[in-house]
């Protein structure tokens, strides 16, 4: 919806105000594009909603003003060419996809995932080299989450066995993260609520879970929306008291972040 020139323009100053622009000075900003001497600040707010008329209605590419979507396209150029030339290293590998999952694009996702994942085998970690580096089940989350979302469970499924099945993985926060959050990706986003109400938290218990609050507390979340679509209220209510308590010693330990993100999950 526009109004016709030069009432289009006093519609943009309400922009700023409402902090709809990423430009403050409007009046610059629209001077720059069309000359200093055809921008008066005056003009724009004058009759400021007065009438409106329809112009034409289409959808644009980013929810930001239209001048800026050639800029957002020259950085996506950049992307995917940094993206060709990435060396073989996972994080290189992946870090491009965290635009393109924004983006909703999930071939993109899939492609620089299933790279970053097999690139982390060649990386081992630990002192000896005697771990899968975390980078691995990080990548692979990517690609269960990016597959689920092209409705293609059946690569979703063998992404989630192959991180279940792949041993002596990094004993780390990321780890234990991507375990839980995998697997309550898996069934929440499937709404499998008995998988969901299923689930263990802490597992495997050779990772040092009293460590990591927002990990289980991923599971804790999953398992309890899943008792709770199920009308199984004391365990739904079970797993929100475990999750105040993680919350707690999260915010105890003073990993404020990770309890506030815990408190959301409440």
């Amino acid at each position: 919806v526009e109004m016709p020139h030069p009432p289009n323009m006093r519609r943009a100053a309400q922009g700023p105000a409402l902090g709809l622009d990423s430009n403050p000075d409007l009046v610059r900003f629209l001077g720059g594009l069309l000359g200093k001497e055809k921008v008066s600040a005056e003009a724009m707010l004058k009759d400021l909603g007065r009438y409106w008329q329809f112009r034409e209605i289409w959808v644009k590419k980013y929810p930001c003003c239209f001048y800026n979507h050639r800029y957002i396209d020259g950085l996506l150029d950049i992307t995917r060419k940094y993206e060709a030339a990435a060396p073989n290293n996972p994080h290189a590998l992946h870090m491009p996809t965290h635009i393109y999952t924004r983006l909703g694009d999930w071939d993109g996702v899939i492609r620089g995932n299933l790279r970053a994942a097999d690139a982390a085998l060649g990386y081992p970690a630990g002192d000896h080299g005697e771990f899968i580096w975390d980078e691995f089940p990080h990548a692979i989350e990517y690609l269960v989450y990016a597959y689920l979302q092209k409705g293609d469970t059946a690569n979703a499924t063998a992404q989630l066995e192959r991180l279940r099945g792949t041993e002596r993985l990094e004993p780390t926060f990321k780890t234990a993260f991507h375990l839980a959050s995998t697997q309550a990706r898996y069934a929440l986003e499937r709404r499998d609520w008995r998988e969901a109400a299923a689930i263990v938290p802490r597992q495997p218990a050779s990772l040092a879970w009293d460590r990591y609050p927002w990990a289980e507390a991923i599971s804790q979340f999953a398992r309890g929306l899943g008792a709770a679509h199920l009308g199984k209220l004391d365990e739904a209510q079970t797993a929100g008291a475990r999750l105040e308590e993680l919350e707690a010693t999260a915010r105890n330990s003073g990993e404020e972040l990770f309890g506030r993100n815990i408190g959301v999950l409440r």
